[in-house]
């Protein structure tokens, strides 16, 4: 997917069509967090508005919000030639995730044993 203007201090949020063709934004690491709406954009702004919500009612119960994950591209970088990331950024944007998602996908359904991806 391409960046948009949306922030989510750093969590992933993953974008789905479900059964009665909504589209649903969560966050990977607290999927209780959530929008639907009839188009990705206003999915991913129902959910900014629901993230404002959610750490304002952190801040007033005096919690730390939870920390993000580490992305998968600040573990490891890989190179592939130009023609390939084209392809692979292309899928990722069409199937909405990331461009790291999708070379693990990849790389567990090429691999001969379990990665635990």
């Amino acid at each position: 997917m391409t960046k948009n203007n949306h922030e989510f201090d750093g969590f992933s949020v993953k974008l789905f069509i479900d059964t009665h063709d909504d589209w649903v934004a969560f966050f990977e690491e607290m999927p209780n967090v959530s929008a639907f709406a009839a188009t990705p954009a206003a999915a991913l702004a129902a959910l900014e508005t629901a993230w404002t919500l959610v750490k304002e009612d952190y801040a007033e119960l005096g919690q730390s919000l939870p920390k993000p994950r580490i992305k998968d591209d600040q573990l490891a970088s890989i190179v592939v030639e130009q023609k390939l990331h084209q392809l692979l950024l292309q899928e990722a944007e069409q199937r909405y995730v990331s461009l790291s998602e999708i070379v693990a996908q990849k790389l567990a359904a090429s691999s001969p044993w379990q990665t635990g991806v």
